[in-house]
Order: structure tokens, then C-alpha cells, then sequence
């Protein structure tokens, strides 16, 4: 099931990404998830924790991220990103949308493993919130 958002005037669906991709992006991601652990997971915390981040662990989290996202283009959906080309297929989308789609990936993503995780490993949820 896909979750659709909006960026300015264009509409976005993420899929889910696969096991493994969770696993292998979860990975790369779990320093940052740590760094924001104890915040609201904003866009704004996410990025400052992604500045900290190697830069090959950014290149590889963005693509597999990019992977998961079409655009609305009339009555179709469209990739955003075509993989084997390692190009971005709209011209529009500038660092500041690259930003917030990957972020929007890995919050419908990753989120539901590592919440998963915990409380797997401790047997309660610290990163759940409190509603």
C-alpha cells in the first residue's frame, strides 16, 4: 500500500521498500534514527542529523529512498528516479524536495522497522509516541 503526499503542486506515492532494502538502508540509517531518538523526528532533525552522515551512507540511503517514490503525472503514476540511468527524471525537484522525499521513504519505510526492533529487542517501544 502506497501513502500518497504532496510537495508543492505535484503528488507523491512511496511504496514500501522490500526486507532487505529495509534491513540494508535500516543499517545506514540507525545512527541517525539514535541522533533524533530523543526528538520529534522532524524534517529539520533528520537533515541535521544526515549532514553528519558519510557521504557514501547519504548516496546510498537517497537512491534506495528514490527507488520507492512516483510522481503523479495526469492520470499516471511516474518514477521519480530511473536507477540504471542514476538520474533524476523530473528537472523540477531541487535538493530542498530531494530532502523531504527521502524523508517522507524512510518515515513510511524504515520507521515501522526500527519501531519493530525495539520492541523486539527491549520489549517496549521508547520510540513510539504517546498517543
Amino acid at each position: 500500500m502506497a501513502t500518497e503526499f504532496k510537495i508543492g503542486e505535484h503528488t507523491y506515492s512511496v511504496s514500501r521498500m522490500d526486507a532487505f532494502t529495509q534491513l540494508y538502508v535500516g543499517m545506514k540509517v540507525s545512527p541517525l534514527v539514535l541522533h533524533i531518538a530523543g526528538e520529534n523526528a522532524t524534517l529539520a532533525a533528520f537533515s541535521e542529523a544526515l549532514a553528519q552522515a558519510p557521504l557514501a551512507d547519504v548516496e546510498f540511503v537517497t537512491k534506495e529512498a528514490l527507488k520507492v517514490i512516483k510522481r503523479r503525472a495526469g492520470t499516471s503514476w511516474t518514477d521519480i528516479y530511473n536507477a540504471s540511468a542514476g538520474k533524476m527524471m523530473f528537472e523540477d525537484i531541487d535538493g530542498a524536495d530531494l530532502m523531504e522525499l527521502v524523508y517522507m521513504a524512510l518515515k513510511d519505510g524504515i520507521a515501522p522497522f526500527f519501531s519493530r526492533l525495539v520492541s523486539l529487542v527491549f520489549g517496549t517501544n521508547p520510540l513510539a509516541s504517546d498517543s
